[in-house]
Order: structure tokens, then sequence, then C-alpha cells
């Protein structure tokens, strides 16, 4: 998905390598470079298609597991993998006080996600200033998902690291407390580049 800088949602339907392929489905993007899958109706409580919520299970079958780059390289990785299921990794300061090292990649994009999320709105001059320390440029949000079935959702700074949905990354994150929460800060990041 490409950035389009404005959000946009489309009729549409599971086109994802191993999905159902039922018709009548919703796209949604918020126009910069990620996207999700509805089913209908569209609004509250937002029921996301099963396919799409099971996207890397689907991806991989048996011990293959194919990935595209974003250049439409295809690639397969042979390796065991215990489970498919996703968890999500929660940033922990003691867990995680060494940083991690993930290669991975990113289903999700979020820029200027700090000027953008009511999480940030209406801070005092304090928390401002706190926020700007912490985050040191890294104003954008991304989720990056390793083969492992883990997913990070990390603060980057996008001017530095120009990112898209499905770029494979090699990331050095480290937890960082935020306000009254902790997150993973990217410290470090490397964009494959496949090539034909």
């Amino acid at each position: 998905m490409e950035e389009l800088g404005h959000p946009l949602t489309w009729t549409t339907h599971c086109f994802l390598d191993g999905g159902c392929g039922r018709q009548g489905l919703f796209g949604h993007t918020n126009g910069f470079g990620d996207f999700v899958l509805f089913d209908p109706p569209l609004g509250w409580p937002w029921p996301i298609h099963e396919c799409y919520a099971r996207r890397f299970e689907l991806a991989s079958s048996a011990d293959t597991l194919n990935m595209r780059s974003t250049s439409g390289v295809q690639v397969k990785v042979t390796r065991k993998r215990s489970d498919d299921s996703i968890f999500e990794i929660s940033a922990d300061v003691e867990k995680h006080r060494a940083g991690i090292s993930v290669i991975g990649t990113v289903t999700n994009v979020e820029k200027s996600f700090v000027g953008r999320s009511p999480l940030f709105s209406n801070l005092s001059n304090q928390q401002k200033s706190d926020v700007n320390r912490v985050l040191d440029g890294r104003r954008s949000h991304i989720v990056l998902a390793s083969g492992d079935g883990y997913e990070y959702g990390v603060f980057v700074d996008l001017d530095r690291h120009p990112l898209r949905f499905r770029d494979t990354v090699a990331a050095k994150i480290k937890p960082m407390r935020l306000m009254n929460h902790v997150v993973f800060v990217a410290t470090q990041l490397i964009r494959f580049n496949f090539k034909n």
C-alpha cells in the first residue's frame, strides 16, 4: 500500500495469499502506507476480516514462509515454526533493559503519529518537553512483525528512515518511559533492498 496522504475506504474481496477470496469486504487505509480489511457492515465494532487477522499464518504453509519485498521479489525461507499465532510484545524496562534486535516486516505505518494521536493532545508544556526528550524526533509509529510471530510497536523517525508497509528491516529497539507508559523506540534501523 503506497502513501496516499489521506484516508480511503473501498469495497474489495479477500485478496490475501491463502485467504478465503470472499467478496464484499472493505479495505481501509489511513493514507500513510497501512491498510486493514473489514467485514461488513462498516462501523462499530469494526469487525476485522478473519483472514486479515490471520495473514501471517496464511502466508506460511508447513515449514515455508513466502515473503514478498516491496520490489516484488519472492523469497522462500524454510524454518520450523511451533505456533502460527501473532503475539504483541509490550515494552518492559526491566525485561528488555539491554534492548532487542528484530528482523521483520513493517505491517503498519502511522506517519506523524505524535502530532495526530489524541494520546498526545492537550499536553502540558512539561509533558511536551518530556515527549520531545524521550522520542528525540521519533514522532511516527510502525508495527514490526518478526518471522517468529512477534509484533512490536515502535516509534521511529520516518524522515531519517523512510519506511513503508511491507518493507523488511533489521531494527534495534529499546524500551523508554513515556508519560505513564513504556514504549519501544528505534535506536537503529536498516531497510533491506531486494534486487532483481
